[in-house]
């Protein structure tokens, strides 16, 4: 769970430099340039969060459903 957080905190961090970055950059486009610029980064975003929070989910479902406590406690005891 610990590194599902980090995970989250870390894309949440990279989006606000995404943010802080586009606020620098966007006093020196034109409106044409501004318009075209964020519908990219919109649809880049999109995809990007898509498969990173899909991959997210299934990795954490996948470990709460499939496993179950008597196999991870045999997988620590076989690690010993």
């Amino acid at each position: 769970m610990l590194e599902l957080l980090i995970t989250l905190v870390s894309i949440l961090i990279f989006v606000y430099g995404l943010v802080m970055l586009s606020r620098l950059f966007s006093a020196q486009l034109s409106q044409k340039q501004k318009k075209w610029w964020l519908i990219a980064h919109i649809i880049f975003v999109i995809i990007y969060f898509a498969g990173v929070l899909g991959a997210l989910l299934l990795t954490s479902m996948a470990a709460n459903l499939i496993t179950e406590n008597a196999q991870i406690n045999a997988a620590h005891l076989f690690a010993r």
